[in-house]
């Protein structure tokens, strides 16, 4: 399970939207042979701070500033959805999650053999091996050679 409440639901579901992606299935997901659960994908995030508003003072005292614009834009988007008309992140994720159960359009992982990581479908093989080049001075213990010959 993962804490993915409404605007980090909303959030990414914007990311995929704006960038010509086909989302990530929500509030199941499924990552090789694991179902990933997101039981408070419908909660706003307001709603579980104040629920335990020591946990979350400590969470965000320890989050570094980032620089990401896009990535912060896109957080301040979804806070703002619901801050402009009450629920409508919600109506948005609802009806987004309703159009690509019907027309089968969620993206799907697929694994990357010899690593734990997950593959979404962007990049092409080149770009994955680059990157696996790079990961594999931290991660010895992972099988390159399983990835590279699939």
């Amino acid at each position: 399970m993962v804490g993915y409440n409404r605007e980090d639901v909303a959030a990414e579901l914007l990311f995929c939207l704006i960038n010509g992606r086909r989302p990530m299935p929500f509030p199941v997901r499924r990552t090789g042979g694991t179902d990933v659960l997101m039981p408070v994908w419908d909660v706003p995030k307001a709603m579980l701070d104040a629920c335990y508003p020591k946990f979350s003072e400590e969470n965000y005292s320890e989050r570094v500033d980032c620089s990401a614009v896009r990535r912060s834009s896109i957080y301040y988007m979804a806070h703002g959805l619901d801050a402009l008309v009450p629920s409508m992140s919600l109506s948005l994720m609802t009806g987004v999650k309703q159009l690509m159960d019907q027309v089968n359009g969620w993206e799907q992982l697929e694994k990357v053999e010899g690593s734990p990581l997950m593959h979404t479908g962007y990049g092409d093989r080149d770009q994955q091996a680059e990157l696996l080049e790079r990961l594999a001075r931290y991660f010895p213990s992972w099988n390159l050679a399983a990835a590279a010959a699939s």
